[in-house]
C-alpha cells in the first residue's frame, strides 16, 4: 500500500483493530509501505525553486486574509499560483521541520533533532554537558539528492545555522552554504549560469524570527510601518520573553515589529529576487514554492516565539505553489482547502519534475490535486511533532483533520513539555467552530478523540521514541553555530 492510500485512505472512521494492525506495520522503519511510483506528466518542470521564509505564520500573510499588507511579493506569487489554505509544518521549530521537508518524513521517523537534555535510567530529563545535534542520516535519500541523481544542478543558500552543511543538510547539493543575504547569492548564481539545463534551488531566509526589531540592513524603513504604540521594551533583546509585566502596548509593539519584519523580508529581500526574475524572463519558467518551517506565538497564550506548543499559530504555515507557464493546472490565483503538509512537497516536486520516487516517505504527492485531476480529499490529515529539549523522544504530537485537532503530550518522567498542555495529556479542538483553540472538547467528543488517536498512532506509532537513522552519533556544534543559535534564543 502506497503512502497516499495509507494517509488518505485511513480516514477518521478507522477501526481500532485495523489501526492497531497498521500501527504494527509502521512501528518498524523497514516495514513502512513503499510510495507508489510517481505518475509522470507530459510536461515536466526543469526549474524548481523552494523558498522558505523562516517563522512565518500563515494568518499574518496578507494573501491569507490578514488585514495588514505584510506580503505583497508573496501575494503576487499566490495570484499566479495555488494557495493552500490549510498547510502544516511537521514541527514547531526549524531543524526537524526542514528535515521533514528534505526527507518527506515525520520527525519521529527521521530523528534529526537537537537536544539540551537526555533521559536517565529513571526516565527523567537531565541537562547534557555539550550541546550536540543528530545530523541528517547518511543512508536517507534527500530531496536535493533525488534531483541531482536525475540530472538537475542543485544549489542552496541558507541563513539559519540549524540547517548548515555540517548537519548534513547540504548533502545532494552542488553548492550549499550559509550565506547572508541568501537571495543575493542565489541571484548571482543564476546570472552566472552558462547552461540552461535543469536546476533545483533552495532558498532559506531567516525571516521575522525573534529577536524582533533586530539591526538588519534596510529594516529602518519598515520599523514603524504598522504603527508605533510607544512601548519602552527593547525587542532587540530576548529577555522580554521572561517578563511578566508587559502591557497591552508592549504586546501590540511586538506584533507590529513582527509584521514589519515580515514585510521587510517579503519586499526588501525576496522582492529583489522576484523583480530580477520577472525582468530577466526567468519567472515564467520556474516552478516556485513559498512556505515556512513554523509560525510564531505572539502572546496569545501568554508566551512568545516557538518550539513550545503545537497550536495553530505555531504549526500552520503558508504554502504557495506556482507552476511554470507552460504547465496545465488549476486556474492561477486559486485556493485549495485540503489539509496538506511540508512532507508532501518532496513527492509533489518530484512528480512535476518527472522523477520517480521509490523510497519510503510519509508525504503524498499533491500533483493531481494541483492539476485539477481530483477533488479535495476531506479525509486528509497532517501531523506535527514537538521534538525539542530531549534527544530520545518527541514530547508531543498533533494530528489535524478537516474539522478537528488532537494534541497528545507524552509522559517522559517528571518534566513536562514547556507550555504544551499544562497538566493535561490530551486536548481536542474543534477547528471549525473554535479556530482559536480556546475550548478543550476532549470530554465532549470521545469518539473523535479515539479515531484521531488511532490514526495518529497508525501513522507514527504509539511510542514517542525517535528513530535515529544515523546510529545515534551526535555532531557537536561549532562555536559560530552555537553563537548564532544563542542570538536566536535557542541556547540560554
Amino acid at each position: 500500500m502506497g503512502a497516499t492510500s495509507a494517509r488518505r485512505g485511513l480516514g477518521l472512521a478507522v477501526g481500532v483493530a485495523v489501526a492497531v494492525a497498521i500501527a504494527t506495520l509502521r512501528f518498524g522503519w523497514a516495514s513502512a509501505p513503499d510510495v507508489a511510483s510517481a505518475r509522470l506528466a507530459d510536461v515536466r518542470a526543469d526549474k524548481v525553486m523552494v523558498i522558505l521564509v523562516d517563522t512565518v505564520r500563515g494568518d499574518h500573510v496578507s494573501a491569507y486574509g490578514y488585514e495588514r499588507e505584510t506580503s505583497p511579493v508573496i501575494d503576487a506569487i499566490a495570484r499566479d499560483g495555488i494557495r493552500f489554505t490549510r498547510a502544516y509544518a511537521q514541527s514547531n521549530w526549524t531543524k526537524p521541520s526542514v528535515a521533514s521537508l528534505f526527507t518527506g518524513l515525520y520527525p519521529r521517523h527521521h530523528g534529526v533533532v537537537i537536544g539540551s537534555a537526555a533521559m536517565n535510567e529513571a526516565g527523567e530529563l537531565e541537562k547534557v554537558e555539550k550541546l550536540g545535534a543528530y545530523p541528517m542520516p547518511s543512508d536517507l535519500p534527500l530531496l536535493a539528492e533525488t534531483f541531482r541523481e536525475n540530472g538537475f544542478e542543485t544549489v542552496g543558500f541558507v541563513e539559519n545555522s540549524h540547517v548548515n552543511e555540517s548537519q548534513g543538510f547540504g548533502r545532494g547539493f552542488d553548492d550549499y552554504r550559509r550565506a547572508v543575504p541568501a537571495e543575493r547569492f542565489l541571484r548571482k548564481h543564476l546570472k552566472r549560469r552558462k547552461q540552461d539545463g535543469p536546476i533545483f534551488a533552495y532558498l532559506h531566509l531567516i525571516g521575522p524570527h525573534d529577536p524582533y526589531d533586530n539591526e538588519k540592513g534596510g529594516f529602518d524603513a519598515y520599523r514603524t510601518r504598522f504603527g508605533d504604540p510607544g512601548s519602552n521594551v527593547d525587542f532587540k533583546k530576548l529577555d522580554y520573553k521572561k517578563r511578566n509585566d508587559l502591557e497591552a502596548r508592549d504586546i501590540e509593539q511586538a506584533v507590529s515589529l513582527y509584521d514589519a519584519e515580515l514585510a521587510y523580508y517579503d519586499q526588501d529581500r525576496l522582492g529583489t529576487l522576484m523583480e530580477w526574475m520577472r525582468e530577466s524572463g526567468e519567472y515564467d519558467d520556474w516552478l516556485i514554492v513559498v512556505t515556512s518551517d513554523h509560525g510564531e506565538e505572539l502572546y496569545e497564550r501568554e508566551s512568545w516565539a516557538h518550539g513550545h506548543t503545537l497550536y495553530e499559530e505555531v504549526v500552520r504555515v503558508p504554502m504557495i505553489l506556482k507552476l511554470p507557464k507552460d504547465m496545465a493546472g488549476r486556474a492561477a490565483g486559486s485556493a485549495v482547502d485540503e489539509v496538506v503538509e511540508l512532507v508532501d512537497l518532496f513527492p509533489t516536486l518530484a512528480e512535476f519534475a518527472g522523477i520517480e520516487v521509490g523510497t519510503e516517505i510519509d508525504g503524498d504527492s499533491l500533483a493531481s490535486l494541483i492539476r485539477g485531476e481530483r477533488e479535495v480529499d476531506h479525509h486528509a490529515i497532517a501531523i506535527s511533532e514537538h521534538a525539542t529539549h530531549t534527544r530520545e523522544q518527541v514530547l508531543g504530537a498533533a494530528i489535524i483533520s478537516r474539522d478537528h485537532k488532537l494534541i497528545e503530550a507524552y509522559d517522559y518522567g517528571s518534566a513536562m513539555p514547556l507550555r504544551l498542555l499544562g497538566s493535561r495529556r490530551e486536548a481536542l479542538f474543534d477547528l471549525a467552530a473554535d479556530p482559536a483553540e480556546d475550548v478543550n472538547r476532549y470530554e465532549a467528543k470521545p469518539s473523535v478523540v479515539a479515531s484521531l488517536r488511532d490514526t495518529l498512532h497508525a501513522r507514527v506509532g504509539a511510542s514517542p521514541a525517535i528513530t535515529h537513522r544515523s546510529t545515534g552519533e551526535m555532531v557537536e556544534l561549532s562555536d559560530e553555530e552555537t553563537e548564532h543559535l544563542r542570538a536566536l534564543g535557542y541556547i540560554e
